[in-house]
């Protein structure tokens, strides 16, 4: 269950936009292609009034935002044939979120994984985050990671248009998207100059200041529309990390305190260009450039301890110093156009071809100082021993994700009350990994470095894959829509491992696709928050919750749980206010994540996680300086979020083993942005 909050950007005294483009326009997987009248939104505030236009003059604080053309996002929800969440500029400027993962924190059923205040790993409904579909573009980006998942936290806002939340995939969409799909749309080539420069600045308690720069210019030369965007933002992430592991007679047995300073780089270039080349036709280039740089810096303090039995003096005290320096490059650039054709009043063409690559590049390199102290089994533990030795670990890892990709699209409306969709894609995608790990002692002698390289850890992969789906949106009255559908993938896959050992997989599958929507209103489903109620007609309260569950069954014990740390419920909150006089507004959005106990089966052996509820607070306050000019001040995780989490072992008897804690903290953030439209 969630209460969405969104508002047509046009006031109650305007015609509704329409399209003066004929075609047809594909509902879920050509949303990014419609294009619509350039409007005015309000960028401070959420909604826009339902009385008068006095009453509009009266409460909206109005900047235009940047990034054309914009779009009725209302309606496009509103006509989608199954549930979709979009995000606007409006949505996205107004709570002044640095990256798309801030942005999708507070969503419904939007978990974020990842270390607290990182926002990295979107796992929606909760579930693992190789269930989530990131796509760019209405296309999936490597990234390099094992899971295929995107870091969603590396693409800067600055260059999105909108971003939208698939929850009921339909035939048009690739099955990985399991738990839902995030669409990134990123900004498109104007009909209009436009220009747009934004600096931001942040410190934490910890870190110095640190911010980004981003800058967007376009505009259109007859036929031809251009969009140059480009951001680079740094972005700093201190952790400190405390861990504990307790015997039976509730004992230390390990010990382990980190911290940890890591910084990152990000830098993105987002161009696109338009040629109308004839009434029907329409080329389309847009290439994409990202690349984050990573330092991390950590120091690891461990004390392992052992003792007698059954006297429970200490028999053994190590005491380990490691220092790890790591370095982590992520290059990924695409180069993509299509070709868009109107054959007719009632149905068009498009055909897409792209190349994408995404190079990963990691060197780790671990310094261990160990001390083991022995000791007697006597009065006092009389020291018996002392051992000093030095340890050398060094991890060089590649990896590389390349595809290209080629799609056909054809939409068209035989009849009034039916929208076919017919497409063909095909891919051909190749995936490596390399790491290589040596280990080299340095004291109390010196030996040579010794390989640690396991088979795993090196491997490739070849995936061809060919799909062909079609799809019909039938309207069954104004109210009542029916969306069916088949598609149907054929994989060929094979990976070869580091001994040479080689494992295939080939197969065809059907996925069929039936959807019923029910509009209840027939022009809007969405709802003004203004409160004259309470007297205060500036004042906008927003919230969402949702309920989440799962059932899997272990193969072994034939047990039914819900899916690993997926949590009952989570939770947004939040509210914005207006002082049009001033030409400011501010808020707070408060997130809710409640824990969660997670029962497995390891080894023989029970573990039970419990992990608390880490619940975050931000708070933004922005000015209207100029008609085109914007200042903001905001703060993230104000409340210092800390992740806790407890662990149990039990032995196959239900027998009490060991139980460990973990905390891990992050830092408030504080910062100000300046925009600026020249």
């Amino acid at each position: 269950m969630s209460i969405a909050i969104a508002v047509p950007p046009v006031s109650a005294n305007e015609p509704e936009p329409v399209n003066p483009d004929p075609k047809i326009t594909s509902q879920i997987p050509n949303l990014s292609d419609i294009q619509l009248p350039p409007t005015k939104a309000q960028l401070l505030t959420q909604d826009t009034p339902t009385d008068t236009p006095e009453a509009s003059q009266d409460t909206d604080i109005e900047l235009d935002v940047v990034g054309t053309p914009l779009v009725n996002f209302i309606e496009e929800r509103q006509n989608s044939p199954t549930g979709v969440i979009i995000l606007d500029q409006k949505e996205i400027q107004r709570f002044n979120y640095r990256t798309v993962g801030e942005v999708l924190r507070r969503q419904p059923g939007v978990v974020l994984g990842g270390p607290p205040g990182e926002d990295k790993d979107v796992r929606l409904l909760g579930l693992p985050k190789e269930y989530t579909q990131i796509l760019i573009n209405g296309q999936r980006f490597p990234d390099g990671g094992e899971s295929r998942e995107f870091k969603v936290d590396r693409i800067p806002v600055s260059l999105v248009e909108r971003i939208e939340i698939i929850s009921n995939p339909t035939a048009t969409q690739n099955s990985q998207g399991v738990a839902g799909t995030v669409n990134i749309i990123l900004k498109k080539a104007p009909d209009s100059r436009i220009s747009d420069l934004t600096i931001t600045g942040t410190t934490s308690e910890t870190v110095g200041p640190f911010g980004g720069i981003s800058l967007l210019y376009g505009d259109k030369q007859g036929d031809f529309s251009y969009l140059l965007s480009a951001g680079v933002q740094q972005r700093e992430a201190p952790k400190d990390k405390f861990k504990q592991t307790l015997d039976l007679q509730n004992r230390p047995t390990q010990t382990e305190r980190e911290n940890e300073d890591k910084s990152l780089l990000d830098i993105s270039i987002a161009p696109r260009f338009v040629w109308r080349a004839s009434s029907r036709d329409t080329l389309t280039f847009d290439p994409l450039f990202l690349r984050t740089e990573e330092e991390k810096d950590a120091t690891r303090n461990v004390n392992n301890q052992r003792f007698f039995a059954p006297s429970g003096r200490l028999q053994e005290l190590q005491q380990q110093t490691v220092r790890i320096d790591e370095d982590k490059t992520i290059t990924g650039w695409r180069l993509g156009g299509s070709w868009e054709r109107q054959l007719s009043a009632t149905a068009d063409m498009k055909l897409g071809l792209l190349f994408q690559s995404t190079d990963e590049s990691k060197d780790k390199v671990e310094i261990i100082d160990s001390t083991t102290n022995t000791f007697r089994n006597v009065a006092g533990s009389p020291l018996n021993q002392s051992r000093n030795t030095s340890t050398i670990k060094r991890e060089a890892e590649t990896k590389t994700d390349e595809e290209l990709l080629g799609t056909l699209t054809f939409n068209f409306q035989p009849w009034d009350n039916h929208k076919f969709i017919v497409g063909l894609e095909g891919s051909l995608r190749d995936r490596e990994k390399k790491k290589i790990t040596t280990e080299q002692q340095t004291a109390p002698t010196l030996t040579a470095a010794v390989e640690r390289t396991a088979p795993k850890d090196i491997y490739t992969i070849e995936e061809n894959q060919l799909n062909v789906y079609i799809q019909d949106e039938i309207s069954l009255g104004e109210k009542h829509t029916l969306t069916a559908g088949l598609r149907m993938e054929m994989v060929d896959n094979k990976a070869t491992a580091g001994d040479s050992s080689t494992v295939g997989q080939s197969g065809t599958i059907f996925n069929p696709s039936l959807h019923y929507k029910y509009r209840v209103f027939p022009t809007t489903v969405d709802v003004q928050t203004r409160t004259p109620f309470l007297g205060l007609p500036n004042l906008t309260l927003f919230g969402n919750v949702s309920f989440l569950g799962s059932e899997v069954e272990d193969r072994t014990t034939r047990e039914i749980r819900r899916f690993k740390e997926q949590p009952v419920y989570v939770a947004n909150l939040g509210f914005d206010y207006v002082i049009p006089e001033w030409g400011m507004n501010f808020g707070l959005t408060y997130n809710i994540l409640p824990g969660f106990e997670n029962r497995e089966l390891k080894d023989g052996k029970t573990e039970v996680t419990k992990q608390a509820g880490e619940n975050s607070l931000d708070a933004y306050m922005a000015f209207r300086l100029a008609d085109n000019v914007q200042l903001s001040l905001f703060g993230k995780n104000l409340l210092a979020a800390e992740r806790s989490k407890d662990r149990t072992v039990f032995s196959s008897t239900g027998v009490f083993e060991n139980s460990r804690i973990e905390r891990e903290t992050a830092e408030r953030l504080y910062g100000i942005s300046l925009s600026w439209q020249f």
